[in-house]
């Protein structure tokens, strides 16, 4: 697979959902692959040319019938038809779209962003119907609580007193008020960089997991040096607080539970 960045279950066929830069692949139990789909290109008025519209974040709705792709290109979700194999919709939502959740009953989306929102896209009505502010500067990772009631969000605001100059946060949102239920700090102020990978909650609701790289700064020999640093964070819920970090290596990715 070519660029693969995204990827999902399908929860009736088992398929194996894989977003590229330019293409939503479906793959079976045994790795063959069972069909492709061609995204939309992305149509570049500053050059006149079509780009692939780079695919990143994908999921599929419980009846396994629509999958929702993010695409940073045009700052969009496309919506693809899973019964006859096409896209049907290109829905902006804004800067560098990442991750999705759906509502209990799948009649919203929620797609975080790197703005200093949460959008909210009407599944029926194929546009965004809402927004959630965040405040600062959202990472565009997003996760839900296992019961739906809860939305949790990675976000960056400026702060001198960081070497990074951003203080990275998760924030806890009520889905239905769209206020600030509890936030928790999960930077460091002597790291050089801190970029939030993923976020997914627990089947249980009792963690929120959370990949985190970062740059440490360091000595050796009496030389400055850094030195990168991949966590796997343990958030206890519904408290926010943390009660692990796992060193995993130079670097943290995404991750399925």
């Amino acid at each position: 697979v070519s660029f693969p960045r995204g990827m999902t279950l399908g929860p009736q066929t088992g398929l194996v959902y894989v977003a590229t830069l330019d293409s939503l692949l479906a793959f079976d139990h045994q790795g063959q692959l069972s069909f492709g789909i061609e995204l939309t290109p992305f149509n570049n008025t500053s050059t006149g040319t079509r780009a692939a519209p780079s695919a990143f974040k994908v999921l599929v709705n419980s009846a396994e019938t629509l999958a929702f792709v993010t695409e940073s290109a045009p700052g969009a979700v496309e919506v693809v038809d899973l019964v006859n194999r096409i896209p049907t919709d290109l829905i902006p939502v804004g800067f560098n779209p990442g991750g999705m959740v759906l509502s209990p009953d799948e009649s919203k989306l929620y797609v975080g962003t790197n703005e200093s929102y949460i959008a909210v896209v009407g599944v029926s009505e194929r546009a965004v119907i809402d927004s959630i502010a965040t405040g600062t500067l959202s990472l565009n990772k997003l996760a839900v609580s296992t019961d739906g009631a809860t939305l949790y969000a990675a976000t960056a605001k400026p702060d001198n007193a960081h070497a990074s100059g951003a203080l990275v946060q998760i924030l806890a949102i009520n889905r239905e008020t769209h206020t600030l239920i509890d936030s928790v700090q999960i930077s460091d102020r002597s790291d050089l960089t801190g970029q939030v990978v993923e976020l997914q909650a627990d089947q249980v609701g009792a963690s929120l997991l959370v990949s985190y790289s970062r740059t440490s700064p360091g000595e050796v020999g009496g030389l400055d040096v850094f030195t990168f640093v991949g966590d796997l964070m343990v958030l206890s819920l519904p408290t926010l607080t943390l009660s692990k970090t796992i060193t995993i290596g130079e670097a943290a990715g995404g991750f399925g539970i």
